[in-house]
């Protein structure tokens, strides 16, 4: 469903994405015209705030690589779901992963729902097609043995301060990129998360106040560790600027910026993490957004109220927090035992009488 703010808004970008793609109303349209109509139509959305830039990126990708050039000169209306299964087929067996070609199907649906909502097409040829599946991603917590290993090899290649609020706080590594030295209160031993760090291919590497969730804006508790970590860093950080002279951009106020104190792609900090990955022959899934999960898997070890840890992880709901990020430890079961054999039960058993109205 294309969505606006009113409906004449929504018929002026149908209307004005059709003309843009030259399609006219699409009688005799390609599937190519028509999709680029409809990335028109998602970029309106972009404009008014209803996705973000992240998003439109991953559809039009996913249109240019690999819809496109599969389906692109088939007539819209001519699209059958022989021609889709094909195409899903040919993917999977071209060595896509589970979950690309479950995004491809998803993003063509949304595309041909757009065109049937208009009108254009009189059915969806999508909709009977079952949504392909995908293994989902195994996730790793990481062992005390695994990060003592991990934090000493991230000392020699400049992740050592990173790692270490990662795994003190649970943030992502694009709030941690985005993060700024007036968010942190070494009084309180606190982090106030307020924005991220994205690339788009509009924008480039920049800062953005649309964090993931309404509850993206939190404040975490920093430990002392993690806060001398940084204080450290911090003093490291001065040293370079000094010598880096005027041409550090320090209005970004960034703790892990750039050389130059500008943003910092997310992407540079995971390259590097997967070069440390292999020299300590990690398991090769593992990613620094495992430290997340780790985070996450310790707060639930801890005991720590499901709501409360939907909130420290700035997550839209506590089932999603548990579901999702709540893994199994070494100690998630520890003393578990303990408490049931001290349960206080009654050593005779009382009966039980109905009672009688009077």
């Amino acid at each position: 469903m294309v969505l606006a703010r009113s409906v004449a808004e929504l018929e002026l970008a149908i209307t004005a994405a059709k003309e843009e793609a030259g399609a006219g109303d699409f009688s005799g349209a390609t599937m190519a015209e028509w999709l680029a109509a409809w990335l028109k139509i998602k970029q309106h959305e972009v404009d008014t705030d209803e996705i973000t830039e992240t998003t439109y990126d991953s559809y039009e990708e996913i249109v240019r690589l690999h819809l496109t050039p599969s389906i692109g000169p088939i007539a819209l209306r001519e699209l059958t779901p022989t021609n889709i299964r094909s195409m899903l087929k040919k993917k999977a067996n071209d060595g896509l992963s589970g979950r690309r070609v479950q995004y491809i199907y998803v993003v063509l649906n949304m595309a041909l729902t757009v065109a049937e909502n208009d009108r254009t097409i009189q059915w969806n040829p999508a909709r009977p097609i079952k949504k392909p599946t995908a293994a989902k991603r195994e996730y790793f917590v990481i062992t005390q043995e695994q990060y003592t290993a991990i934090t000493k090899a991230a000392a020699e290649c400049g992740l050592k301060t990173l790692t270490a609020v990662a795994w003190d706080s649970g943030l992502r590594l694009g709030e941690l990129m985005g993060l700024t030295w007036g968010s942190i209160n070494f009084t309180a031993h606190t982090i106030e998360v307020r924005q991220t760090v994205r690339r788009t291919k509009a924008s480039g590497v920049h800062l953005s106040p649309d964090l993931k969730s309404d509850n993206g804006r939190r404040i975490v508790p920093l430990s002392k560790e993690a806060a001398a970590a940084l204080k450290e860093h911090k003093r490291e950080q001065a040293k370079h600027r000094l010598s880096f002279g005027l041409k550090y951009n320090s209005r970004y106020d960034l703790v892990f910026p750039q050389q130059d104190g500008s943003p910092q792609d997310p992407a540079n900090a995971s390259s590097d993490w997967s070069i440390m990955k292999k020299k300590l022959a990690l398991p090769a899934g593992l990613h620094f957004h495992d430290l997340r999960h780790t985070y996450a898997s310790t707060l639930a070890e801890m005991d720590v109220h499901p709501k409360k840890m939907q909130l420290l992880l700035g997550h839209s709901t506590a089932e999603f927090t548990l579901s999702t990020y709540a893994h199994k430890t070494e100690n998630m079961f520890d003393g578990i035992k303990e408490k049931l054999d001290a349960r206080n039960l009654p050593k005779t058993k009382k009966e039980l009488k109905p009672k009688t109205s009077s």
